[in-house]
Parts: structure tokens; C-alpha cells; sequence
């Protein structure tokens, strides 16, 4: 029908139909996306309430003591006594578990919480009980100080909304029951260059560890050697010598791994292509990781060679490391590396670091031993007499080692012992040049005197001065002390500790004077040890 103008008779019958379906359309839409929206809350609510429905059952479990024997209350009182009492209608005689069920209203959500407990072995493999095992008479005693829980959380449809799973022991969530670790690092050097970039060279590094809780593992890292120059940006570049990492179950071993020697050129060119350390090629031997029978144990040694002839203007260097040498009236003979770590009497190794753990059915034993066969400091361009090789240097350091032992047996013991040379060059006026060689040992150590007492002979540039020791080293140590031995004996829980802080500890002065170089010294450690053993059964 055709509607006249100026004349409104209202909506059509079929326009009301139409724009009705279309509200109703975009209502239920609009109904539904709010309902999802409700749903998601609550279901987000539901598992919030579960989670921490589940972890508040666990920490209540955690504070009960996990076994007391029944009779010496006759009453319930530890965690067996509730989660595991016997092998009636709870027990599952296939999986060898009991099965703990309770209905908790939390809030406006109702839960059932399943509670599964088992005993188990470090291993985590079931233990059945003894089939007379029952928590009220006098054979309660359970079958293993651990057991594996599974805790469910279900909802009113008996659908499962959460479940988490952990293993308690003699003071709740199991303990660690035995570790161990022998660390070192031969050789560590720290210095810096004119752009506030720093270098770090290390040699020897080996770590083996092991340890035993509801689970029992072994662990063994080396790195024979590793060079690296960081910038004031963060960037790093970085060489590194034979490298591996082992860990057990399942047990892996290396017999040998190689790596040839390689360069550590200073990414920035401003400083004439600095060859800033070199590593001789290096040897990984013998490493292993292994757990038998749940007793691990793990070792490893790695050896950085010296490569070349006998003369150190030729062939690989087992590593060096060199800086910025100025131009004061100091002088430095600047086309050989400040530090080198060398071989010496026919020696192929010049650092070699062996570490090792063993866990027992008596104790954890864990060692380390590090040797350096000669390192030299300091090439100087003065009136020096000349080693067999024809190197002007300052002071060398030769035969060091150093070894440290720890083991938790009863009772707890450690014991370290340690050794080496310093050689240094004197001038005396009457007597003229000599060298002095001060032994180092864990029986005592004469004291190194202080550099500037010390003479060296006249500066070829200024006659006039007179070059002490202490131009060239700020300071140095021989470690006389600070070997730290802990043995408590309070069995059943025993631990030692053998630490080995640097046998011989040297920061020289700077290489260049200027300000952009004040902080241009080496910071030498050799010999550093770290030995520990804990038995807490």
C-alpha cells in the first residue's frame, strides 16, 4: 500500500517482524560473548581456588613428621600414619599405592581432592610395602624414607582441574641426601686497554659434581683454556680451547677431545691489530658422568700444551697474554706477551687441572688437582742476564701445584696441599746480578719481599733513575694461609670443605702511565681450588 505524504500510520506488521529478529539477533550474540566472558572467570576462578586448594594439602603434608613409630605414641601422628596406613580398602595391590580422598567446599566452589601416595628409591622407582605393613602395630616402619605424591583436584562433574606432583621425605619435601664438588682454574689473568675494554684469560677449568636427593646425578664441565676481550658496550669477542660438558643419567663419557691453539686479535683496530692473548692447543681426557645402582660419580682432566720449540721466540705459547706497553722510562721489550704460561724442561703441558667426585655407599669423596709448569712475567729490555732461552724476563713462576681433597666420612676430613717457585732477578752492587728463588709450600712459605726492595739497575732511559721491582709489580702474595678445612662430625650429617684461594696472587703495575691506561695492570691468580663433600643421611 502506497502511504500519501504528510500522513504516518506507524510501522507495518512486517517491519516490526523484521526489526525485532534483527534485535533478537544481536542480543543473543551479544548474550553469548558475555556468557563465554563468564565462563572463562569462573573457570579461571575455579582452577585459582584448586591450585591453591592442591598446595596447601602439600604444605600440610610437608609439616607432619614423615614417619614416628606407633609405638612410641600409639596413636596417629606422622604422614604414613594418614596418607599410607596400611594395605586395606585404599591400597592398589597393582600400582602399590594408596589412594586418600576428601571433599572440600572452598568459597562458592565444592572440590574432590585425590591424594596417591607410593613409596619410592632415590631413583623414583616404586617400593611395595611388606604385606604385613600396618600403622598401628609394630610393623609400621615403611619401606623407604621417600614417597612420590600425586595430588588431583576434580570438580563437582568429577572432571580433574588441577593436579601437581611431588616427592616427600624425612622432613618433608625430600631432602638433598649427599652432593659434592670439585672446581679450580689453573691460571686466571685480568687487564685492561686505552678504549675501557677489559680481557680476561683462563686456563684449567674443570668442574665435577654430583648429588643425591629423590633423584641421584652427576655432572662434568671442563674448558682447557679461554680468552676474551669485552667491550665498553657489552660486546663480546672471544677464542676458546677444547671445551665439553657431561651430565648423568644417562652415564656419557669422553676418552679424548682436541683443539688447536688459536689468536685473540683486539676487535678494535685503533689499537694496531693487538694480538691480546694466544692459547696453545688443548687436550680433554678421561671425562665421565655416571650413575650406577644410584651412586654417581663424575671426573674429568684437561690439559693446555705447549706447542713448539724449546725457545720462546718460536712455536705456540700454552698462552699468553699481553697490553699496551708505553713509552716511560720504564721499558718493556714489547715484541714478547707480558704473560706466558710455557713449557719447561721438556714439558708438553704447561696446565693441567684434574677434579674428580665419587659417591659411595660410605661417603662422598671429591678432589682437584692443578699444575702449571712454568710461567713467566715481565720481558724487559734492561741488563737483565738472559734465561737458558734467551728471555729477559723479570720473574717467572715454575713446578706449581696444588690439590685439594674433601670426603664426608665419619668422621668429616679435608686436606690440601700446595707448592711452587718463585724466581726473581737481583742486583746487588757488589755482587752484581743473582737470582733469588723463594719456595712456596703449605708447610709455610718464606715471605716475599716487598718489590721495592729490589733493584734492577739503571733506566736505560733516565741514568739517573734507578728501576726497583715495584715499577713493574704493585704487589704480590704467596699463600702461607687462608686454607680453610670444615669437618663437623654431628653424624649422620657431615661435610668438608678444602678451598685453595691462589697459590701465588700478583697485580702488576701498569703498562702505560698515561690516563687512559692507569688501570692497564695484570691481575695474575695461579692455583685456585674449590673442594666440598656433604653427607646428609
Amino acid at each position: 500500500m502506497t502511504r500519501k505524504a504528510g500522513q504516518d500510520h506507524g510501522f507495518t506488521a512486517i517491519e516490526v517482524v523484521v526489526a525485532i529478529s534483527i534485535f533478537a539477533i544481536a542480543a543473543i550474540a551479544v548474550l553469548t560473548v558475555l556468557l563465554s566472558g563468564l565462563r572463562v572467570v569462573r573457570l579461571g576462578r575455579e582452577r585459582t581456588a584448586a591450585t591453591s586448594l592442591a598446595r596447601e594439602r602439600l604444605e600440610e603434608m610437608r609439616r607432619l613428621p614423615f614417619y614416628v613409630s606407633y609405638d612410641s605414641l600409639g596413636r596417629k601422628a606422622d604422614l604414613l600414619d594418614y596418607y599410607f596406613p596400611d594395605l586395606g580398602p585404599g591400597y592398589d595391590s597393582v600400582t602399590h599405592s594408596y589412594r586418600t580422598v576428601a571433599f572440600v567446599t572452598t568459597g562458592a566452589f565444592a572440590n574432590k581432592l585425590e591424594i596417591v601416595t607410593r613409596f619410592v628409591n632415590q631413583s623414583l622407582e616404586t617400593i611395595p610395602p611388606p604385606s604385613n605393613y600396618q600403622w598401628n602395630s609394630a610393623t609400621d616402619s615403611p619401606p623407604s624414607r621417600l614417597i612420590a605424591v600425586d595430588v588431583t583436584v576434580l570438580n563437582v562433574s568429577q572432571k580433574a582441574i588441577f593436579a601437581m606432583k611431588s616427592v616427600l621425605g624425612e622432613s618433608g619435601v625430600a631432602q638433598l641426601q649427599a652432593q659434592g664438588s670439585a672446581s679450580g682454574t689453573v691460571i686466571r689473568i685480568d687487564t685492561a686497554f686505552s678504549d675501557r675494554s677489559t680481557l680476561l684469560v683462563e686456563a684449567g677449568k674443570s668442574t665435577s659434581s654430583l648429588h643425591v636427593g629423590n633423584v641421584s646425578a652427576a655432572r662434568s664441565d671442563v674448558q682447557a683454556a679461554s680468552a676474551k676481550i669485552t667491550k665498553e658496550d657489552g660486546a663480546v669477542t672471544e677464542i676458546v680451547g677444547a671445551t665439553a660438558g657431561l651430565s648423568a643419567p644417562p652415564d656419557a663419557t669422553v676418552s679424548s677431545q682436541t683443539s688447536i691453539g688459536a689468536a685473540l686479535v683486539h676487535p678494535n683496530q685503533d689499537l694496531g691489530s693487538l694480538v691480546a692473548a694466544t692459547l696453545g692447543p688443548s687436550l680433554l681426557e678421561n671425562m665421565f658422568a655416571r650413575v650406577t645402582s644410584s651412586l654417581p660419580t663424575a671426573g674429568g682432566t684437561v690439559k693446555l700444551r705447549h706447542n713448539g720449540p724449546d725457545s720462546e721466540d718460536g712455536g705456540v705459547n700454552g698462552l699468553t697474554a699481553t697490553n699496551q706497553v708505553g713509552s716511560d722510562d720504564r721499558v718493556f721489550d714489547s715484541t714478547k706477551p707480558y704473560v706466558v704460561a710455557a713449557k719447561v724442561n721438556g714439558q708438553t703441558r704447561p696446565a693441567e687441572l684434574v677434579t674428580s667426585c665419587t659417591h659411595s655407599s660410605t661417603g662422598v669423596t671429591c678432589n682437584a688437582t692443578g699444575k702449571m709448569a712454568e710461567v713467566r712475567l715481565i720481558p724487559v729490555s734492561l741488563l737483565l742476564p738472559q734465561s737458558s732461552d734467551g728471555y729477559l724476563i723479570a720473574i717467572s713462576l715454575t713446578n706449581i701445584s696444588a690439590a685439594a681433597t674433601a670426603g664426608d666420612l665419619a668422621p668429616a676430613s679435608a686436606s690440601t696441599s700446595f707448592t711452587g717457585t718463585v724466581k726473581y732477578w737481583r742486583l746487588d752492587p757488589a755482587d752484581g746480578w743473582s737470582q733469588v728463588t723463594v719456595a712456596i709450600t703449605n708447610g709455610g712459605a718464606n715471605a716475599l719481599p716487598d718489590p721495592a726492595t729490589i733493584p734492577l739497575g739503571q733506566s736505560p732511559i733516565n741514568p739517573s733513575k734507578t728501576l726497583l721491582l715495584s715499577d713493574y709489580i704493585a704487589s704480590w702474595s704467596a699463600l702461607a694461609a687462608g686454607v680453610t678445612t670444615v669437618s663437623p662430625t654431628n653424624l649422620p650429617s657431615s661435610s668438608a670443605d678444602a678451598v685453595i684461594d691462589g697459590i701465588i696472587r700478583i697485580a702488576t703495575t701498569p703498562t702505560n702511565l698515561t690516563p687512559l691506561l692507569e688501570n692497564s695492570g695484570f691481575l695474575i691468580r695461579l692455583g685456585s681450588l674449590n673442594v666440598q663433600a656433604v653427607d646428609n643421611r
